[in-house]
């Protein structure tokens, strides 16, 4: 019996090793190629200076920003003194670091997805 197991697994092992599976590129080579690809995406798209898709506009990025500066404006204009003494004064905290956190996310996804324009536009290197 043991001779019979051993014969079947040899068996299965000669298989396998057989052209029994399609060869595929590696994990490594896709994830190469897929850089690549979106590498000179990306430069087609600086070059012709079109919107890659997907991506926010300048248009939308100004929009977003106008809304976020007509919020905190309407905000600060509330009378804080009201909302303090109703909800206490702990409330001010959470309120001040939501709004540090809206700021300094837009600030930097702006700054992040308009980095070569930004770039080009004050000389950096």
């Amino acid at each position: 019996m043991y001779k019979n197991a051993k014969i079947k697994l040899e068996l299965c092992n000669e298989i396998l090793k057989s052209d029994f599976f399609p060869s595929s590129p590696s994990f490594e080579e896709r994830v190469m190629e897929q850089i690549y690809a979106e590498g000179i995406q990306a430069k087609h798209f600086m070059e012709t200076g079109q919107e890659e898709p997907g991506g926010f506009s300048f248009r939308a990025w100004v929009i977003i920003g106008f809304v976020l500066l007509v919020s905190s404006i309407l905000l600060f204009g509330l009378d804080l003194s009201i909302l303090a003494s109703g909800f206490g004064s702990s409330f001010l905290i959470p309120l001040g670091i939501t709004i540090g956190i809206m700021l300094t996310g837009y600030g930097a996804f702006f700054i992040g997805s308009h980095l070569n324009e930004l770039r080009t536009h004050f000389k950096l290197h």
